[in-house]
């Protein structure tokens, strides 16, 4: 099934994917029933993907919800009507429907966190616990349009490497675009080690969660969508599944960086309120 290649590279490192409600290793069944009344009429939200986390993983929160599926099963039938086989175990799960409604090739949907205007739903109770050979009926369950009320924008460029005699060092000066690169924010800084008194490890995953993640596109340019006002950390990365400083691997470097250097004080935090706009860019790259 076709996916955008961004997210299909954060799948393949993050989560498993099955596709089939019939999975052979499924113990037990979800069902429910995805409708939207945003005029008053029901209208059954066909081409829907239910997004399975495994708990615990803490609260499901609005930054949960972009946190990386377990499972991602569907999609739902032209009633609405869903009927999935996962494993024994409780979860926390999340009902997506791609917008716009007018768009019936649901086969072509990308797999991700839900994007402003999709039509989403969650369980904001208890998680969900399926046993062996049983059936859990959510019912009929109303579908929210999403929208994330705080952005963040800004470019990702590649680094041109200068030395600096003040700093007694290199720093990224901002380069060419850079593409196919991806952001993500954090609400607290990944953890680092430095390596032969130069290099910095970045090590984000899986000991920060993402609040938000996104692609850059051929400018170098992204767009974040932040749910909750707070101080947030951004760092860009080849891919944002793997961390680690590596010229083979996955680079993940901070954004914000202070003094202009990859090397003193790292990343630089954003505070941002409700409803505003906000910006910080990112030089990608290493010496």
């Amino acid at each position: 099934m076709p996916m955008k290649k961004w997210f299909a590279v954060f799948i393949s490192f993050t989560i498993s994917i099955l596709l089939s409600s019939g999975a052979a290793m499924a113990n037990g069944t979800i069902t429910a029933t995805f409708i939207y009344n945003g005029s008053g009429v029901n209208q059954p939200l066909a081409g829907a993907y239910a997004y399975l986390h495994v708990y615990p993983e803490g609260p499901f929160i609005a930054e949960s919800n972009f946190r990386a599926a377990q499972y991602i099963l569907g999609p739902s039938d032209s009633n609405g009507n869903f009927s999935v086989s996962v494993p024994a175990g409780t979860y926390r799960i999340m009902l997506v429907r791609r917008a716009p409604l007018s768009n019936t090739n649901t086969a072509a949907q990308e797999y991700g966190p839900p994007k402003n205007g999709d039509y989403t739903w969650h369980d904001a109770g208890s998680p969900i616990t399926v046993t062996t050979g049983a059936a859990v009926n959510l019912g009929t369950v109303y579908a929210s349009i999403f929208s994330g009320p705080i952005t963040v924008t800004g470019k990702v460029t590649t680094c041109n490497w200068v030395y600096s005699s003040s700093l007694g060092t290199y720093y990224c000066a901002p380069g060419s675009p850079a593409a196919n690169r991806f952001v993500f924010a954090t609400t607290t800084p990944c953890p680092f080690t430095l390596r032969h008194s130069i290099h910095v490890e970045y090590y984000c995953r899986p000991y920060v969660k993402y609040a938000a993640l996104a692609p850059t596109d051929a400018n170098g340019s992204y767009i974040l969508h932040l749910q909750n006002p707070g101080t947030y950390y951004i760092y860009s990365a080849n891919n944002p599944g793997q961390t680690g400083y590596s010229r083979h691997a996955a680079w993940t470097l901070p954004c914000g960086q202070i003094s202009g250097s990859q090397y003193t004080n790292h990343v630089n935090p954003i505070a941002v309120t409700a409803g505003g706009t906000f910006n910080m860019n990112c030089n990608w790259g290493h010496p």
